[in-house]
């Protein structure tokens, strides 16, 4: 998978890091707090970019 970052070079977060906070409990909030760059735009991406990925996924049933 093509890592994707969202927000200025220098501050980035990955959108495997978004997806892992999101899962540990953390809210979009949380996120926006910890990454003052990071908007709620960018995690919606996120995870349309994760969900996009995933579509395009193929399964292997052996």
């Amino acid at each position: 998978m093509k890592r994707r970052r969202a927000g200025d070079p220098r501050h980035t977060i990955s959108v495997e890091i978004i997806l892992e906070r999101l899962s540990e409990g953390a809210t979009v909030q949380d996120l926006v707090e910890a990454w003052p760059n990071l908007t709620e735009d960018d995690v919606r991406a996120a995870l349309a970019y994760s969900a996009d990925v995933l579509a395009h996924e193929e399964m292997l049933l052996g």
